[in-house]
């Protein structure tokens, strides 16, 4: 079974997540199967259907999903279906990853997300990386770029990006 086929397969998706505009498709079972988190979501009936009624077995369920881009929830989607992150995963997608899989408690997918982002700690990102690595709470991606600022103190203070960071914890930190 290619499960990366079956993930956008509305055929016999019961989940819907509305992002952006968008509708995603899932399998409830993929999902619970998948995150502890999903599998309270599905299973409490709190969640809404088509006709306003709780979320059942036997419903469509949607899972509204406001604060992301549809290309980050494919992304979560794609991981919960094949635990692959595709390539390329730019900075910024990459923390909204790492954000998305720190809110729906997908710490193995956090972890993959701050191994891509730590290929990307140089002098002009190290600041935004840190940032994002305090906001999603990963102490991996923390450390690497706690490490680069140790290495490269000097020629940081003197960069724009430190100049203009306004994260307490980040100056400070640092």
């Amino acid at each position: 079974l290619d499960l990366h086929k079956q993930m956008q397969d509305q055929s016999f998706s019961d989940v819907e997540f509305l992002v952006g505009g968008q509708m995603l498709y899932a399998h409830r079972v993929i999902l619970a199967a998948r995150s502890e988190y999903f599998r309270k979501l599905l299973s409490s009936g709190m969640i809404e259907t088509k006709s306003s009624d709780a979320c059942t077995e036997t419903s469509r369920c949607a899972i509204s999903i406001p604060d992301f881009e549809p290309a980050v929830v494919k992304r979560l989607i794609c991981w919960l279906y094949c635990s692959i992150i595709e390539a390329p995963l730019l900075i910024d997608e990459g923390i909204a990853l790492s954000h998305l899989a720190d809110q729906y408690l997908l710490d193995e997918l956090k972890s993959s997300c701050a191994r891509h982002l730590e290929k990307h700690v140089q002098l002009e990102t190290v600041v935004k990386l840190l940032q994002a690595s305090l906001s999603c709470r990963s102490p991996m991606l923390e450390r690497t770029c706690l490490n680069f600022v140790v290495a490269h103190e000097d020629a940081l203070m003197k960069h724009s990006s430190f100049l203009q960071c306004t994260n307490v914890d980040v100056v400070l930190g640092s």
